[in-house]
């Protein structure tokens, strides 16, 4: 009976060769959508991810700065400008903070062109000296992307106030 099947010169009919072609074309369909998918959440997710690095960046090096501190005086205050002026253990005076939609270290921009610390809105980047304490309040976006991508960052650092 076996030997009759396998000699057998009977084959696929066009019903059935056109079923399993749509069948295997829905199939691969849905595989498709769901890579093409995967790979646009993956560029946001990545972009997101970059917007935090820059972020955590931007931040540690004003904590840092601030950290070793002895003195710290409010040099700007104004709308898209806070800055204030810090002396460190050796002496250096250093100006940091939010000027013109760009964190600062002695005028120079300490990070890339694709991010933007913001001062519209209500929102915005600034540090607060309270006593020996520094707030620091950024809002970061990232143009570069199809999807405004925002975030708000929030530190305190104290310093060791000598006079």
């Amino acid at each position: 009976m076996n030997r009759q099947l396998l000699a057998s010169s009977k084959g696929m009919t066009l019903v059935e060769l056109l079923g399993s072609l749509a069948l295997f074309s829905l199939i691969s369909a849905g595989i498709m959508g769901n890579l093409i998918g995967g790979m646009d959440s993956f560029k946001v997710v990545s972009k997101e991810i970059s917007l935090h690095d820059e972020a955590n960046y931007i931040m540690s090096q004003f904590t840092e700065k601030v950290f070793v501190a002895t003195q710290v005086e409010v040099v700007e205050q104004s709308d898209c400008v806070s800055l204030i002026k810090i002396k460190d253990f050796e002496g250096a005076e250093t100006i940091l903070g939010f000027k013109n939609n760009k964190a600062v270290i002695n005028d120079k921009a300490i990070h890339s062109s694709l991010i933007s610390t913001s001062c519209t809105n209500g929102e915005q980047s600034k540090l607060v000296l309270k006593n020996d304490t520094v707030f620091i309040k950024m809002f970061v976006q990232d143009k570069s992307t199809e999807r405004d991508i925002g975030l708000e960052l929030d530190s305190e650092v104290s310093f060791v106030k000598v006079e």
